[in-house]
């Protein structure tokens, strides 16, 4: 008999088996320390939106196979989102929430080239994680946008920013998506610990969108509209 947790592992195993086998591009964003013998309660993955409802369908039917619910299910412009359940005793259930990004983005707008970051993606345990410079580059804006970064992500970043070649490039994916001052701003308050988790993100988001609306004026206004309706 399958024990209950393990029931998430095989589902999260059979989904890395699936996702090479239908050659789908994919890198696993964070919380991959463990994989795939243990599965964390929150995994963020980034696929192409193409391959969004392929990947949907083969958990719904894995899930049924191992006998978990899929308790909820949220979709959005780039943006979906799968929590599945277990009722373990007492009607007291376990719950693995997975998060499919396509692209990563802020209010619709995407963080870098998601082109570039799946051709530099590096093998993890027969799984794909990104490399140094965009995992560090997808924590920094996911933290400063949304205002809040957790304490070990941020013990992470400041060991690996320490090394220049990295930190100059982790910039330089920055500069893409906020002016140079406010990357370099970024890497800098990290380095020198001036974060306590919680971040005044108002003036990044102001430069983020207005780095991008000047760059990318249509593509940032479609992805806007997309987002917002």
């Amino acid at each position: 008999m399958i024990k209950l947790k393990e029931k998430f592992v095989l589902i999260i195993g059979d989904l890395f088996s699936h996702l090479k086998e239908e050659k789908i591009d994919y890198v696993i964003l964070r919380n991959f320390d463990n994989l795939p013998a243990e599965v964390s309660r929150d995994i963020d993955f980034l696929v192409r939106n193409n391959d969004v409802n392929n990947i949907m369908q083969f958990l719904k039917n894995s899930c049924k196979l191992y006998g978990v619910k899929i308790v909820h299910s949220y979709e959005k412009y780039c943006y979906t989102k799968v929590i599945l359940g277990m009722e373990i005793i007492d009607n007291d259930m376990i719950f693995l929430q997975i998060d499919f990004f396509s692209p990563e983005n802020y209010m619709g707008i995407e963080y870098y080239d998601e082109n570039k970051l799946f051709s530099s993606k590096e093998t993890r345990n027969d799984y794909f994680i990104p490399s140094l410079d965009f995992y560090c580059s997808s924590l920094i804006l996911t933290a400063f946008l949304n205002g809040y970064m957790k304490e070990r992500y941020i013990k992470a970043l400041h060991g690996l920013l320490n090394d220049k070649v990295l930190r100059q490039k982790v910039v330089k994916i920055l500069k893409r998506v906020v002016p140079s001052g406010v990357a370099n701003k970024m890497v800098d308050k990290i380095l020198k610990k001036r974060m306590n988790g919680n971040i005044k993100n108002k003036q990044y988001v102001f430069f983020f969108m207005l780095k991008n609306i000047l760059n990318r004026p249509l593509r940032s206004a479609y992805a806007f509209f997309n987002y917002i309706t």
